[in-house]
């Protein structure tokens, strides 16, 4: 934490995300708390692999960020029957909310797309594949069509063949990123609606 200027406020931040987890049953009512607690278990993992890969950029820190947040809306859209089972509601079990959320999270894995050019060369790859690979989850998720066809899905996950595609097309992001002059910008809105309770600048 010394040597990466990791401020204890992110820390502190993932322990309260983790702690909601442990009531016997936990609800959340509307889009400020599911992407506040989204920050919490993800976004701070995020920011954290940011600072220890050396990424100095305000905005991309707070890209990375968006990535965290991107992945864990998609793990909730995959994940609410088998969370409703154990009391967790961070979503409506329907189809619209579903898609609504993977809808959100898109426009996080956009946000965090310029900013990887900011990570190492040598982390940068690795980090495309896996913001690939993730996002299909949830384009996987949508071909369900309806919540019958969802619940009845079972785990949604990415096969070895399609990885291997997405690998493939993470090339091309690598050489997007090279050629890019682009610089790395993040949603207000919703950055704005997390900034209600959690001061993102302080942590960066």
């Amino acid at each position: 934490m010394d040597h990466h200027l990791i401020s204890i406020k992110i820390i502190e931040d993932l322990f309260d995300g983790v702690e909601s987890d442990l009531n016997k049953k936990v609800q959340l009512n509307n889009k400020k708390d599911l992407l506040i607690y989204s920050y919490r278990v993800a976004g701070t993992v995020g920011l954290m692999m940011a600072k220890i890969l050396n990424v100095k950029d305000d905005n991309s820190m707070k890209a990375a960020i968006d990535l965290g947040i991107a992945m864990q809306l998609t793990n909730i859209s995959r994940d609410v029957v088998e969370d409703s089972k154990i009391n967790r509601f961070y979503i409506k079990n329907d189809f619209k909310t579903i898609s609504d959320t993977l809808t959100l999270a898109d426009l996080f894995y956009k946000s965090s797309f310029i900013a990887i050019k900011e990570i190492p060369f040598k982390f940068r790859f690795a980090i495309l594949v896996a913001r690939r690979v993730y996002k299909k989850i949830g384009d996987k998720i949508l071909k369900t069509k309806n919540i019958e066809n969802y619940n009845k899905a079972g785990k949604i996950y990415v096969n070895n063949i399609t990885k291997i595609y997405q690998t493939i097309l993470s090339i091309f992001d690598l050489v997007t990123l090279f050629l890019t002059k682009q610089k790395s910008s993040y949603m207000n809105n919703e950055h704005f609606l997390i900034s209600e309770e959690v001061d993102l600048n302080e942590r960066i």
